[in-house]
C-alpha cells in the first residue's frame, strides 16, 4: 500500500493506493516517528475510515482536535481494520 499525507494546520488529509478494492482501513495521526508507539492526536473518531475503490484507491480528511506543536515528530498509521488493529499496513511520517 503506498501512502500520501499532508498535515495542514489542525487538518490532515490522506490518501493510499494499491490497496484491495472494497477493503476498510482504519488510520489516525501518532505522536512521534513511525514505529514509535505513540499515542493518537485526538479523538480517534475524529478519523473517518478509509473506504478502497475498485481503483484501490481512498482518501481522507481528518480535523485534530489536539494541538500539535512546531518541531515534533507526527505519523500516521493504517491499519489492517477495525477487527485488527494491530497491524499496521502502512505509515508515514510527517513534518510539522
Amino acid at each position: 500500500v503506498k501512502l500520501q499525507s499532508a498535515l495542514v494546520g489542525a487538518g490532515v488529509n490522506i490518501s493510499v493506493s494499491g490497496a484491495t478494492s472494497g477493503a476498510m482501513h482504519p488510520w489516525h495521526v501518532h505522536a512521534g516517528s513511525c514505529g514509535g508507539n505513540g499515542g493518537i492526536m485526538g479523538s480517534a473518531g475524529s478519523y473517518p475510515v478509509l473506504t478502497v475503490g475498485a481503483d484501490g484507491r481512498a482518501s481522507a480528511n481528518a480535523t485534530i482536535s489536539a494541538p500539535l506543536s512546531e518541531g515534533s515528530a507526527y505519523s500516521v498509521d493504517v491499519h489492517r481494520s477495525s477487527a485488527d488493529m494491530a497491524t499496521i499496513i502502512a505509515c508515514g511520517d510527517l513534518k510539522n
